[in-house]
């Protein structure tokens, strides 16, 4: 008797004799699905972080080019071009460029350079006679090209060492790539008025 009642229980605990239960096949199906599921969400999960990502990626690439524009174009759209200097108006290569401002305080010589070493560009500031003080104005640059229009030839050339000491480009290009990628080209209007002048 107690033998049967032992039987029974057996029988209770592994769903045999028509009691409700899991068969290997119920705990099969139930385990696939789940990990459907799972395999779904983690889907969707990747793909909403890849997005975030690239969307950071993309407001970071804007962000860097409105700064760039604004600092470049609030300095060049004061650059002073007087024959009277004490030298060059403007001057520049492929990785740097100076150029004279004139502000209330008087006249002062700004220079942007790209360190190629350390992948920043640098900002500098001084007044005539002065010592200039690099500072670093943007980081994580892997590249950077300055590039000049010259009014005369209709080119473009890669270097700006006037004859004379007014001469200014009519164009400035800067081409820059950062860690978030490519900026593209930013052009830069100078003085077209002034330009007239030499013609």
């Amino acid at each position: 008797m107690a033998m049967a009642r032992h039987i029974n229980e057996n029988l209770r605990l592994t769903g045999g004799s028509g009691e409700s239960g899991f068969t290997l096949a119920e705990v099969l199906v139930s385990l696939t699905l789940i990990g459907l599921v799972l395999a779904v969400m983690s889907e969707f999960l990747y793909n909403g972080v890849s997005f975030y990502a690239r969307s950071n990626r993309v407001y970071e690439r804007q962000h860097h080019l409105n700064f760039i524009y604004r600092t470049l174009h609030n300095e060049l759209d004061t650059l002073c071009s007087n024959p009277f200097l004490p030298e060059n108006a403007f001057e520049g290569d492929g990785e740097s460029m100076t150029f004279w401002r004139e502000s209330s305080d008087g006249l002062y010589r700004t220079t942007y350079r790209f360190d190629v070493d350390k992948r920043q560009l640098l900002f500098a500031r001084n007044f005539y006679g002065g010592s200039p003080v690099e500072k670093v104005l943007f980081k994580d640059v892997e590249a950077l090209r300055f590039e000049y229009f010259d009014p005369l030839t209709q080119n473009w050339t890669p270097q700006w060492h006037p004859a004379q000491k007014a001469d200014i480009p009519a164009l400035v290009r800067v081409s820059l790539t950062t860690r978030a990628g490519k900026l593209g080209d930013l052009v830069f209007s100078i003085k077209p008025d002034t330009i007239e002048e030499r013609r």
